[in-house]
């Protein structure tokens, strides 16, 4: 896609056209999903050195794009160099960031959603805790992340490192090295040790609820719609195998509950995670 121009001198019109150039680059397409979930889209996943990359955080139940989240919702956006040392990811607007990868090699763009509560309660859910909700039937304390793999340089460097996040899906291969039929391996981890069981939802931008992707379970999608295009179990090491029908961008979330301490509090704390990522 060609680049728009920006009048120089005009800090408004700037501001306009880039915003607008971000919003092009982000197709907009429907892959349906439960629950909302919380994911990075990347303007390029193979830049080279010294190339900006443009990056939307994605909110809701449609991939890649779906609600705007509002200020103050996210926590940290941050990125991971190839050495595991933290870079710095320019905060554009609230749902806009800016990252510049200095060298070459695998980098991985981490977000993080401030965490807090929401009730079931009898007027509906809402957000807070049983503590704030005296009808409350219900409660669960959300923690969610999303993480984008960004490839620099012709090394396109390796798979993804452990980010120390309780919850997170790594790719154990990097994904611009694989054709279209190929299968790529993802392994879920959960405080640092392989998640077992863990369900692993794929979406990709060229996935719609009125197709089926040939190689989609459908055990939860039985019928004519099919929400994913993929879904698969984690065996006893943590490990899932997609096969990559599409090129172009990914997204691939799971969760996971574990027990609240304080049962007058919450019941449970339930984590979300996702990854995104390209192949050509």
């Amino acid at each position: 896609m060609g680049e728009i121009q920006i009048v120089k001198g005009d800090k408004e019109m700037k501001k306009c056209g880039l915003l607008l150039t971000i919003c092009l680059m982000f197709v907009c397409v429907t892959s349906t999903a439960n629950g909302h979930m919380f994911w990075l889209n990347a303007s390029n996943y193979s830049p080279k050195a010294g190339e900006t990359v443009w990056l939307e955080i994605g909110f809701g139940h449609q991939f890649p794009r779906d609600e705007l989240i509002k200020e103050g919702r996210v926590e940290q956006v941050y990125a991971l160099g190839p050495s595991g040392k933290e870079l710095n990811v320019q905060k554009i607007f609230p749902s806009f960031y800016q990252f510049t990868p200095p060298t070459e090699g695998a980098y991985q763009i981490i977000a993080t959603m401030k965490p807090g509560f929401v009730s079931k309660t009898t007027d509906g859910r809402k957000l807070g805790s049983k503590k704030d909700h005296l009808n409350a039937v219900d409660c669960f304390a959300f923690r969610m992340t999303a993480k984008a793999l960004i490839s620099v340089g012709p090394s396109k460097g390796g798979p993804s490192k452990e980010s120390k996040k309780p919850l997170e899906i790594l790719a154990l291969k990097n994904p611009v090295n694989l054709k279209v039929g190929q299968t790529l391996p993802l392994k879920v981890m959960f405080n640092g040790r392989p998640l077992a069981g863990a369900e692993v939802k794929a979406a990709h931008t060229g996935h719609t609820t009125h197709k089926k992707d040939q190689h989609a379970h459908t055990g939860h999608g039985k019928g004519m719609h099919q929400h994913w295009a993929q879904e698969a179990e984690s065996n006893s090491e943590g490990i899932v195998q997609i096969i990559l029908t599409f090129k172009g961008p990914w997204m691939f979330t799971t969760s996971h509950k574990t027990p609240y301490p304080d049962k007058n509090e919450c019941d449970d704390y339930s984590y979300r995670t996702s990854l995104t990522l390209s192949f050509e």
